[in-house]
């Protein structure tokens, strides 16, 4: 089957508003599904341009390695 992320299907779709709203309210839950195999996107609705600290490309690698760590794709 062919979907929006390619062949596989995935079991868990995270949206937030903002970059670090996942990690920080469902990112244990994220790890611990993740551990059991599923496969889990995560999706931030804007890149938090109007936030007060760090940049753009900050936000950006602050997310990518957050996504690393917690085992999402």
């Amino acid at each position: 089957m062919s979907s929006l992320f390619g062949t596989h299907d995935v079991d868990i779709l995270c949206f937030g508003a903002h970059p670090d709203d996942i990690e920080i309210g469902v990112g244990g839950t994220v790890v611990q599904e993740a551990r059991a195999g599923k496969r889990i996107v995560l999706c931030d609705l804007t890149q938090g341009e109007l936030g007060s600290r760090g940049t753009l490309e900050t936000r950006k690698t602050e997310a990518e390695s957050a996504r690393i760590l917690l085992g999402a794709e």
